[in-house]
């Protein structure tokens, strides 16, 4: 597929009606050329090479024709003054400019960098399309190693049985996650080699829902992503493609808790996978224990290593530039003084810079890639700076341009003329995408004050609680000891289960062994929780669906031959794990009375085997 130079009205009218087309099947790139150049900084033959069989690209000159493209397409999505930008099929992107990231390039140096920006942008939307879904009429199926991953985690390079080289894209991974979470070093992957391109698309693991609850028994705890949360809702993920919501009773039995103060976006948690009534996969994180057995994550590739780890959060997750919410002004040669928005801004600027990523150079053909040798490693690259925030790179950049509109207001005064019109018009753009932005984080800023009130609310509110409500104010109400335990435990029953399932796992009846309520109170009271918890798992019968409890005869020895401990009543002392993984664990026995019935005896310490 050729690039298309946009040279009449007529072409411009054919380039909207097609961008504006929601059936169009595959991507389309627009490259515009500033008012004083005659070709564009972006490498358009380098983006023909590595996306024209997924995009189709074309080339238009800043001036008439940009401004009839302006007229022709919604508020901004128009492209012009050296920028450029990929739009996505269907219509979404006119109504989400966002969808259709504005790319800018005003020097030489940055053409580069910009250019890889495009072709990422170009093969995420390529492959949200479907049209990665089948391998080309030309690949073949190919062995390799991973030898490394380069610019900035964007790809991976892949030595291939045969010899020769090829690159994995991360877009065409799982773009959502960072390269690294999928694939490591010296690791072996196979899948599909377009020859021309050197593009492989390797073979990944993608389970459905039944096949997650092959992976993981009914009750098994492991690691999920949070990707997004609301006040009362979130969406987790055990698998980048299996996205699951849950809701406040799941991730906190505390009505007054909320799901966006209890997780953000990025972290990486504990989850434990359940089937509910009507078959479905759900996640609870409510009662997860810290000391539960955490099965690993998922591998994303065959043979790889779990994606999540412990510790393990998406990188910058939390602080991702906020999506700009307001129209930038319209491309006019009309009018040059930027609106009263882009004026002084209530944050402090601190100068820090970033250098781009080392980009692509300039390629006029398709040829296989070559490995960084000592040689290739000995030539200057962009040595990475310590990132600013969104905020203050927001902030620099509306300096520079302010600066940059008034260099060219006084050209403009002595020269006049289109071209320093036009220059100004690309400077508004660029001011508008970035008070678009900065709008957005100031909104994300007043969210997050808010979000630390209704922290500061909370703590108070758990504070006022602890010290009123707390097990040693409850144990003074009660003469019974046999009492008490049975309140904590009801308690404890209504913490632990939502009501839906407190209809599942009733609460039934039990006894209280005289030394129960002894060995419960020489606990502090996050052992008192957790013992207490054990004791709900025993009474209502789910024990025996979360395998972290490992339920099992006290026995009279220590020998597997040994025979059971039974009382004279004929009832059997069994034993559960209250903790794990931990110095001097606890441990609940109880006894299981002849007609099914349970007594709580005691709650010790690991190597205690007294019932």
């Amino acid at each position: 597929m050729s690039i298309t130079r946009v040279t009449s009205s007529v072409d411009v009218a054919e380039l909207a009606a097609g961008l504006l087309d929601a059936c169009r099947d595959r991507p389309w790139g627009v490259v515009s050329i500033s008012v004083d150049a005659a070709e564009p900084l972006v490498d358009v033959e380098y983006l023909h090479d590595e996306i024209g069989d997924v995009c189709r690209l074309f080339v238009i000159q800043t001036g008439d024709l940009t401004r009839e493209l302006d007229a022709l397409l919604p508020e901004r999505c128009q492209v012009y003054g050296g920028a450029a930008r990929i739009y996505p099929i269907g219509s979404g992107w006119t109504a989400t400019p966002e969808r259709s990231p504005l790319r800018f390039v005003h020097e030489a140096r940055l053409a580069a960098s910009v250019t890889e920006k495009l072709v990422t942008d170009a093969l995420g939307m390529a492959n949200e399309a479907g049209l990665f879904a089948q391998a080309a009429p030309s690949a073949v199926r190919v062995r390799g190693v991973v030898k490394t991953l380069l610019a900035g985690g964007t790809r991976g390079w892949v030595q291939l049985d045969s010899g020769d080289l090829a690159i994995v894209w991360h877009e065409l991974t799982f773009p959502e996650i960072p390269l690294e979470w999928v694939l490591r070093e010296g690791q072996r992957v196979e899948g599909m080699l377009d020859p021309q391109t050197r593009r492989l698309i390797i073979d990944v693991i993608r389970p459905d829902a039944k096949q997650l609850l092959e992976h993981y028994p009914h009750g098994a705890v492991t690691l999920a992503l949070v990707l997004a949360v609301e006040r009362q809702t979130g969406t987790l993920s055990v698998h980048p493609s299996l996205p699951i919501e849950v809701t406040r009773r799941d991730v906190s039995s505390n009505p007054f808790d909320r799901v966006d103060l209890l997780l953000a976006p990025g972290d990486v948690v504990p989850v434990r996978v359940i089937r509910d009534q009507q078959g479905r996969t759900c996640l609870r994180l409510s009662d997860v224990d810290d000391d539960e057995e955490v099965l690993p994550a998922l591998a994303l590739v065959p043979g790889g290593e779990p994606w999540l780890v412990d510790g393990r959060h998406r990188p910058g997750a939390a602080s991702e530039e906020p999506v700009p919410d307001a129209a930038s002004p319209t491309h006019s040669i009309a009018g040059v003084t930027p609106p009263d928005e882009f004026g002084p801004e209530p944050f402090e600027i601190i100068p820090l810079s970033a250098s781009p990523l080392p980009g692509p150079g300039r390629r006029r053909v398709a040829v296989a890639p070559i490995m960084p040798t000592a040689a290739t490693a000995a030539r200057p690259v962009a040595v990475a700076q310590p990132p600013a925030t969104a905020l203050q790179s927001t902030q620099l950049a509306l300096e520079e341009a302010r600066s940059r509109l008034r260099v060219l207001e006084q050209q403009l005064k002595q020269v006049g003329g289109l071209s320093a019109l036009d220059k100004i018009a690309t400077l508004r753009l660029e001011l508008g995408e970035s008070a678009a932005q900065n709008r957005g984080l100031r909104e994300e800023l007043k969210k997050v004050k808010a979000d630390q009130q209704d922290q500061r609310a909370m703590l108070r509110r758990s504070r006022q609680t602890a010290a009123t409500s707390g097990y040693s104010d409850r144990r003074t109400r009660f003469d019974d000891d046999g009492d008490w335990v049975r309140h904590e435990v009801q308690l404890a029953w209504i913490d632990r289960l939502d009501a839906a399932d407190r209809v599942t796992w009733p609460l039934p009846g039990f006894g209280v062994g005289e030394r129960f309520a002894s060995s419960l109170e020489q606990l502090d009271d996050g052992y008192k929780a957790k013992a207490l918890k054990a004791a709900v798992d025993v009474l209502t019968g789910r024990v025996r669906e979360l395998p972290t409890r490992r339920p099992h005869p006290l026995r009279e020895g220590d020998g597997m031959s040994e025979s059971d401990v039974v009382r004279s009543d004929g009832a059997r002392c069994m034993r559960v794990h209250v903790e794990k993984n931990v110095a001097s664990a606890r441990r609940l026995h109880y006894w299981v009375l002849p007609d099914g019935m349970i007594e709580l005896s005691r709650v010790v310490l690991h190597d205690d085997m007294e019932p």
